[in-house]
């Protein structure tokens, strides 16, 4: 990582505000988000248990992930 690289310094800075507003979520929206944000048949029957087993970091990173990307 090249910190003085001001692209480099913009990219984070992206990251860090698409990851406060992310950590804001709550876990159910994260994982709404990162299904394409439609109810699929027969989510709804085992969303809940969805939620209450999920990894809550690791849905905020693929989520981070996946917004910075559109962003890029």
């Amino acid at each position: 990582m090249y910190i003085n690289n001001p692209k480099t310094l913009r990219e984070g800075g992206a990251k860090e505000q698409i990851l406060a507003e992310v950590k804001e979520m709550q876990t159910g929206c994260i994982l709404r988000e990162l299904d394409g944000g439609v109810s699929k048949p027969g989510m709804c029957d085992s969303f809940d248990e969805r939620v209450a087993t999920v990894d809550r970091q690791k849905v905020e990173n693929r989520l981070v992930e996946m917004r910075f990307e559109a962003t890029v």
